[in-house]
């Protein structure tokens, strides 16, 4: 048997949540409690992509969830890339996606079917008293991750910006594999990454550099007019237009989605005092064109666990 531990969770996204049920279910002795700045149903972002792997890896860290989430699953097996030069499709890859919102769900129905305690709309005013009550604090706090900040001289965390500019929406084109489109413009060359993740929609994440951003004139459309959550339309407008043949004239879908840098976030270690560990975009960012970020959270969750 093993000694009573407490174990406190900052942070209820998929690889907070995910620990949290692994570790309800491992050790029932073990306090184990979640804290979760936002409201249950508050999510950014659309699709979720799994690997085969992946899903394999998690299916035995917990049947009950990924019988669950498989579900819900779109599943594909090609990668699709199309330029001015041509067109090409490679096959056997094997990937799903899930809507985010639905994962969460997913994740939140398990922890109350185990009885995990997640305290929503409620941020950690004092991460030194929590520590001190804690034998264990994990930051599941994502790339902004305020458990990393506190200990950041110990985690030696290293964040360096790309210079390319994204965005990120969805769209009702029910795309059938992990597609890039690349369009040449009077401005200069824009990309998308889209992929299914939904029975209605597909994520669409357009890319640029910064110099053709600048010159199509979408960086006056961010200056300081958004709030957060809110999406920039006249962008939504603009890549709807440049990438009208790849929508195959369907429409673009927002949330909060405006134009951002992709942080690279390094740590020379994942733990700090002993007893405080990060994982997921707190430790290490996974670049969306790879569609990895939250599945290495939840492996990073089974592995701790």
């Amino acid at each position: 048997m093993s000694t009573p531990r407490t174990i406190s969770i900052v942070g209820g996204g998929p690889g907070g949540l995910f620990l949290g049920i692994l570790l309800r279910q491992m050790r029932p002795d073990w306090a184990v409690e979640i804290w979760e700045r936002n409201a249950p149903d508050a999510t950014f972002g659309f699709g979720v992509v799994f690997s085969d792997r992946t899903v394999e890896l998690l299916e035995h860290a917990d049947p009950e969830s990924l019988s669950l989430i498989r579900e819900n699953f779109q599943s594909w097996t090609d990668i699709e890339i199309s330029t001015s030069n041509g067109f090409m499709r490679t096959g056997g890859h094997g990937f799903s996606a899930i809507a985010r919102h639905r994962l969460l769900n997913i994740l939140q129905q398990r922890a109350r079917d185990v009885s995990l305690t997640v305290h929503y709309e409620n941020e950690v005013a004092n991460l030194d008293e929590l520590y001190s009550k804690s034998d264990v604090v994990v930051g599941a706090d994502g790339i902004n991750s305020q458990v990393r900040e506190h200990w950041r001289s110990q985690f030696d965390t290293d964040i360096r910006l790309g210079s390319a500019r994204f965005i990120w929406f969805a769209t009702p084109r029910r795309y059938d594999a992990l597609t890039f489109h690349f369009v040449d413009t009077e401005y200069g060359p824009f990309s998308t990454h889209a992929y299914p993740f939904s029975d209605e929609l597909s994520t669409f994440i357009v890319e640029t550099d910064t110099d053709t951003w600048q010159r199509a004139g979408l960086d006056r459309s961010s200056e300081g007019n958004l709030g957060i959550g809110e999406s920039d339309k006249r962008s939504m407008d603009f890549c709807r237009e440049i990438f009208t043949e790849s929508l195959h004239g369907q429409e673009l879908v927002g949330n909060a989605s405006q134009w951002r840098q992709f942080p690279t976030v390094r740590n020379r270690s994942w733990i700090a005092s002993d007893k405080v560990v990060i994982l997921g975009d707190a430790a290490h960012t996974a670049h969306f064109s790879v569609g990895s970020g939250t599945k290495m959270a939840m492996e990073d969750a089974y592995s701790l666990a």
